[in-house]
């Protein structure tokens, strides 16, 4: 058989195997650029890959500091906001504080006026001259409050003093540790009387005790009710460091005042008028 004529009888499927051949051939073509695409870029991306990845760090680096900035100044403005608010709310646990114990001062002072006779006025403290030679306190209440000089003056222990100079709007008070000030008292034990007159040195002198009266320390004094400035019972202080001099008229001791001076920062000034002195006087027994 002449191979023309073979060609001719297989003609159907010597073209189907020259198809799949050429088929083959393109196939082959395709994925061989495709390895060659691929490997340039490798050999491109390989070498540039650790500059890219420290180009990547740097900015996640830059950008992470930046974000740092505004946040520590946000933290810091939020740290003086919390402390002026800590400092705001110990300043009103301090007022708090404050106003519970002037309560407190203030139950005392009236308890201690329920066992005095007459119409009191309560009153703060709002200046002190404590010198040696003239012992003071400034209170808030003055004339418009009918505050009237030689008015008596008691802490919520005993007595303190009297008013000595008035204003519209606050009074002075003569203290009892100032040497001006003199008060008339007997010990409730044995009912001798004496006068407590402030000293010098900011405490309190009994003197004028007769030297054969019935006293003797730890006794305590109280205002006789001869003035004219004290009524009658009104705690002055209790006796310490009892003096008898041979011979002597009298007896002199210290007195421990019921008040202590330093701390005062309320008193109540009894209403009731008493006997007045005139200008310039003194209280004495």
């Amino acid at each position: 058989m002449y191979l023309p004529d073979l060609f001719w009888k297989y003609r159907r499927l010597i073209t189907l195997i020259a198809l799949l051949a050429i088929s083959c051939l393109f196939m082959v073509d395709s994925l061989h650029q495709k390895w060659i695409k691929r490997a340039g870029d490798q050999l491109m991306l390989n070498p540039t890959h650790p500059i890219q990845k420290i180009s990547e760090q740097t900015h996640d680096g830059a950008k992470n500091v930046l974000s740092i900035i505004p946040d520590f100044f946000r933290t810091r403005a939020q740290n003086v906001a919390l402390k002026k608010r800590v400092g705001e709310l110990e300043q009103e646990l301090v007022t708090l504080r404050e106003e519970m114990m002037r309560d407190g001062r203030m139950r005392e002072l009236d308890e201690y006026n329920s066992s005095i006779h007459g119409e009191k006025l309560n009153s703060r403290v709002i200046g002190v001259n404590p010198t040696i030679w003239f012992s003071a306190i400034i209170i808030d209440k003055g004339s418009s409050d009918g505050i009237d000089r030689f008015m008596p003056a008691v802490s919520a222990s005993g007595l303190a003093g009297y008013v000595v100079e008035v204003y519209r709007h606050s009074s002075k008070v003569l203290l009892l540790a100032d040497p001006n000030s003199k008060v008339s008292v007997m010990t409730q034990r044995g009912r001798a009387r004496g006068v407590v007159q402030g000293d010098e040195a900011g405490g309190c002198l009994l003197k004028y005790v007769e030297s054969t009266a019935d006293v003797k320390e730890g006794d305590i004094l109280i205002t006789s009710g001869n003035s004219k400035i004290y009524p009658e019972g009104l705690l002055v202080g209790r006796i310490e460091n009892l003096t008898r001099q041979p011979g002597a008229l009298f007896q002199q001791a210290r007195v421990a005042p019921a008040t202590d001076f330093k701390k005062l920062e309320e008193v109540s000034i009894i209403l009731t008028p008493q006997t007045r002195m005139p200008e310039g006087d003194v209280e004495e027994s």
